[in-house]
């Protein structure tokens, strides 16, 4: 399951200790975790496989005191975790649990997906994207100067209302480092696109694929406040995903978002995903029905 999931790449890894000091970073096995604030929180995504040695490892940090985080964990990843802690004497608490959105088409282009199966206000939406495509000017990462991409991609970010509420990729333990690095690393893999108006940098949307099964993840989405007055961010969206999919009829999709209205408004189906933490000892009063 690892060899299908970019996060145990040797970008990403390489990004991880470019972001986070020696001392922040543990491994446990094929795993990396980083310590924030206290907890020690995997660098690893969606589904993948902990080994039985490697549950073992966990056991002992956690009996050690420790605390660790898995975010964006799905279904299958979910269920075996908590078995194992089920039957290890380990505290699972679920810190969010929702429906994860996303796309599969295989018989209809994404043109056509966009303009007649995605209800009326995305059709609406997209409608006056086509219409005024000659306003604006979209470059991407396949043959623009990624560094002037990236760069412009910040200065979004950062005069956008994420950068208010501090969950800016600066803000949050500098995401921004991590996917710099796998995005100028393995151009392959990743798609960087900006949308400006007048040379005005006003949106953007950054996707990275898995190496071996074609899927793609929406990594990060934004608008700054003048490109949300132009629904620059829609825009900037659906352009990306006629062009990875370059007018074929098929694409898989993960948005990797949660409880985003526009994410909802695209999927074609959704399926669980969570936020757990791990500690010593079971501590049942943290835990609903539903998860015992």
């Amino acid at each position: 399951m690892s060899i299908n999931n970019f996060t145990f790449s040797n970008m990403w890894l390489n990004s991880i200790k470019k972001r986070y000091m020696p001392s922040q970073i543990i491994k446990i096995g094929k795993l990396y975790f980083a310590n924030i604030d206290g907890i020690y929180k995997c660098q690893h995504f969606f589904n993948f496989n902990i080994s039985d040695d490697e549950f073992q490892i966990i056991k002992k940090f956690i009996n050690n005191g420790k605390v660790l985080r898995f975010s964006y964990v799905d279904k299958p990843l979910f269920n075996k975790i908590k078995k194992y802690c089920d039957n290890n004497n380990v505290s699972l608490i679920v810190l969010d649990e929702w429906d994860a959105p996303k796309l599969k088409l295989s018989d209809i282009s994404i043109n056509d997906y966009l303009m007649n199966m995605c209800g009326t206000q995305t059709t609406r939406n997209y409608k006056k994207y086509r219409k005024t495509i000659d306003g604006y000017q979209y470059i991407d990462s396949s043959f623009g100067n990624v560094d002037k991409l990236w760069e412009d991609t910040l200065y979004i970010d950062t005069h956008s209302w994420k950068a208010r509420e501090h969950s800016d990729m600066y803000s949050l333990n500098r995401e921004d480092i991590q996917y710099e690095l796998f995005l100028k690393q393995n151009r392959n893999e990743s798609f960087l696109n900006v949308i400006y108006k007048e040379e005005m940098p006003l949106a953007y949307s950054l996707m990275f694929k898995n190496f071996s099964d074609n899927k793609w993840y929406a990594v990060k989405w934004g608008a700054s406040d003048v490109g949300r007055k132009y629904y620059a961010g829609l825009f900037c969206l659906y352009n990306s995903l006629e062009k990875i999919t370059k007018n074929k009829k098929n694409l898989i999709m993960d948005f990797w978002g949660r409880r985003s209205s526009t994410y909802d408004l695209l999927k074609n189906y959704d399926e669980k995903r969570y936020h757990i933490l791990l500690e010593r000892g079971k501590i049942d009063e943290f835990k609903t029905d539903k998860f015992r």
